[in-house]
């Protein structure tokens, strides 16, 4: 049958539907699809072209359906690119019924953990953590009997060295740092700068790390020291120091070596009865002057109390030695460069990290714990990092 210019301009316009739907479809098929419909054409209009006999010419909509096409692909290549996740969640377990202010956790083997007690109640709690073998995912976990530790007010970070089998852990109260024996007594202690003995209040040794060499321990001040500058704040975050030892031998001594400047970020949320700040709450050392740092944020999110928890891998081979330096106020110091591996929000406040085992494919376990969860108990988070994260460790 011969078609008139007509009929053929009547057949365009039912094959085009309108303007904002996807096109080259007949008006009774309209059928979005999710990849195109991002991009829109004009529609019906005298704009539309028909081809006159002899003579081929483009339908206008040609080159914008390339275009798209194009489009669609770069935005598909750019999304094939991006970086793998450093870190990745594999599971959390709330341990129903265990007390509130487990501070920090350091991993002994198999399931085996130790975690301490903050405030009054101070102390040690040995801590079961079942974990699927292939997965990481945590399967079970349970707190044992607490273990009075001898001196201690405020115990916050812990670290336990698998070569002798020995326990460290900091007392953010007395600022100190301390070896304990199985029953909580004092062994021995490790010397510590006199700068770090005047700490903001309850601002001082939060965290505790030991390399799993067992000769290479980190800490830091939570928050600002006070000549160093300004407490972290909505407008400027915290400048802390990273506070590195090291020993010849499993039996040496401690000796405090170097002190790296690192910058916590501002802090995100508003003031919450007068407290806002981000510190720094718990390290896990890599080793070769690496450490992944836990920063805290406290503040005031939609009318309810908020912690944020960000997780960073700090290199400190190209930052100052601020040892020698009294204040950090315009010191010039080059700090420590940091890399976002991963971060949440909410109710959960996150204080202690440690790397754990390693699962059968080979990457690394990282377990975090807090104080006290969304629901009132202590909550494990497990992550999984990424192989260039742990790539200087064991």
């Amino acid at each position: 049958m011969r078609r008139t210019r007509h009929s053929l301009k009547r057949r365009a316009m039912e094959m085009v539907p309108g303007e904002g739907v996807e096109p080259s479809r007949h008006r009774w098929r309209q059928i979005l699809s999710l990849l195109r419909l991002p991009f829109r054409h004009p529609g019906n209009s005298d704009a539309i072209i028909l081809p006159n006999p002899g003579h081929r010419r483009k339908h206008p909509f040609c080159g914008r359906a390339a275009l798209a096409v194009l489009a669609a692909q770069a935005t598909l290549a750019v999304i094939a690119a991006e970086p793998t996740p450093l870190a990745e969640k594999v599971g959390s377990f709330d341990i129903e019924g265990a007390p509130g202010g487990i501070s920090g956790i350091s991993y002994k083997g198999g399931s085996n953990y130790v975690t301490v007690v903050d405030g009054g109640r101070g102390g040690m709690r040995p801590l079961t953590l079942v974990l699927d073998p292939l997965t990481g995912e945590p399967l079970d976990a349970t707190l044992g009997e607490r273990i009075p530790c001898q001196g201690t007010h405020d115990l916050e970070g812990v670290a336990y060295v698998a070569g002798n089998d020995e326990t460290w852990a900091s007392d953010e109260w007395f600022q100190t740092i301390c070896s304990y024996s199985a029953t909580g007594a004092v062994i021995r202690s490790a010397a510590i700068p006199e700068r770090f003995k005047k700490p903001l209040y309850l601002m001082g040794f939060e965290s505790l790390s030991i390399a799993e060499s067992g000769l290479e321990m980190w800490t830091a001040n939570e928050d600002t020291l006070p000549v160093d500058g300004k407490p972290s704040s909505q407008e400027n975050g915290a400048t802390v120091r990273l506070l590195k030892f090291v020993r010849d031998s499993l039996d040496a001594e401690w000796r405090a070596v170097a002190e790296y400047p690192y910058l916590t970020d501002k802090v995100a949320g508003g003031n919450f009865f007068d407290v806002q700040r981000s510190g720094i709450s718990g390290l896990a050392a890599l080793g070769g002057g690496k450490v992944i740092v836990l920063e805290r944020e406290m503040s005031r999110g939609s009318g309810i109390p908020r912690f944020r928890m960000r997780l960073y891998l700090a290199d400190t081979n190209k930052a100052s030695d601020v040892s020698a330096v009294d204040s950090l106020v315009d010191a010039g110091a080059t700090f420590a460069d940091k890399r976002l591996l991963y971060q949440t929000k909410g109710l959960a406040m996150y204080e202690g990290i440690t790397l754990g085992p390693k699962l059968a494919d080979g990457s690394r376990l990282l377990v975090v714990i807090a104080d006290a969860g969304e629901g009132g108990f202590a909550r494990i988070l497990v992550l999984r990092l990424h192989a260039t994260v742990t790539a200087s460790t064991p």
